[in-house]
Formats: C-alpha cells, structure tokens, sequence
C-alpha cells in the first residue's frame, strides 16, 4: 500500500510538478499509522481530496481476503451519548465508489477489531473471491486501512496581490487602448440667455 500511495505521488508530480500537497495516514507505512476520523474530518474541512483503502475481512482463519477504494467526500456525526467515541450508529461518511461512479453513504464507527481500527458496514455481508482453489468469501468486517489526501497548493497571499495587480494594469492599458481607439466627439458649449455675458 505504501508503493501505491508513493506512486500515485510520482505519478502527479511527472505531470504537475510542485502544485500538489500530500498528506497521508497508513497502517501500511513505515511507522504504521492507522487513519483518524480528526485526521479525515481535518483533510475534508481543508477542501483536499482524500481517498481511503478499505480492508475486507472474512473468517477468523481467512483474514485479509480483499479491499476497495473509495473517495471521501464527506463525514457526519453526532455524539449521542456525548463521550467523543465515533460508536457503532453515530456517524456516516458519504462517498463517490470509482468502480461504479456512484455517490453512497455508509457508516463509519471506531471498532477494536484487528487492534484498533475506524470501520465501516460498506461490503459487509457481501462475497469476495478469494483462497486456493478460489471460492466465494463473504466480507465480515471493513476497516479503513489508509487514507491519503492531496489538492493543489493555493498561492500565498503576496502571490495573489500580485497577480490582481498585474490583472489591474492590463485591464487599464487595454482600458487606455480601448479609448484612444474610440471617435472623439467634440464637446459644445450652449449659451443660454440668461448665460450671456
């Protein structure tokens, strides 16, 4: 997971370089770091893109039997019983399923399973293929194994004034331009009566 993380980075700054910023939370890293919802709810209010790997399980003697991707759009929750644990009913996360380019929404709940890891109902109950000789596996548990965000650096402020005041200058030289270029129609002064010296 760390490799494709990486890649996805290589892969972005060969065709953009130096306008995108990373950040990342993998159980898969050196050091292992699982994903929080801080760290997810923090990425999404920031306006990044974030991805996030789901580990499917099955039985305890088949393990890790697949996983999916999924972009993060965004997290709802409410404390009901007001302890700062995301529990089991509390909170969902909706998100667009890139196999499908369907928008969804799902739990999202902290759960102990596998020493401590946020997890979703997304894939619960369904089949996956997996052993030797490949047979249907059914999903037990979906836990979020990485999360990876990244955007387009915004410019800094004095990079910003810049480019307004240089927008300024060129829409007053064309503005210049413009008016030179236009038919000048003499101004003629009326004298009424009661105007006369």
């Amino acid at each position: 997971m760390a490799d494709i993380i990486r890649g996805k980075q290589l892969y972005v700054e060969s065709r953009v370089p130096g306008v995108t910023t990373y950040a990342q939370q993998n159980s898969f890293g050196m050091p292992s770091v699982k994903p929080t919802f801080a760290f997810l709810l923090n990425e999404l209010r920031h306006g990044e893109d974030v991805e996030i790997t789901l580990g499917y399980f099955g039985a305890i003697t088949q393990g890790r039997i697949g996983g999916h991707v999924l972009t993060l759009t965004g997290l709802k929750w409410t404390d009901e019983d007001m302890n700062g644990n995301v529990n089991f009913g509390e909170a969902t996360m909706t998100f667009i399923d890139p196999g499908t380019g369907q928008p969804g929404t799902k739990m999202i709940y902290f759960t102990f399973f596998n020493g401590g890891y946020l997890g979703t109902d997304y894939g619960m109950g369904g089949n996956v293929t997996c052993g030797n000789p490949p047979a249907p596996c059914r999903i037990q548990a979906t836990i979020i194994e990485a999360a990876v965000s990244e955007s387009p650096v915004v410019p800094a402020p004095a990079t910003l004034l810049m480019l307004a005041s240089g927008l300024a200058g060129l829409s007053l030289r064309c503005g210049t331009r413009w008016l030179r270029q236009r038919t000048v129609v003499p101004i003629v002064s009326v004298l009424f009566p009661h105007d006369r010296p």
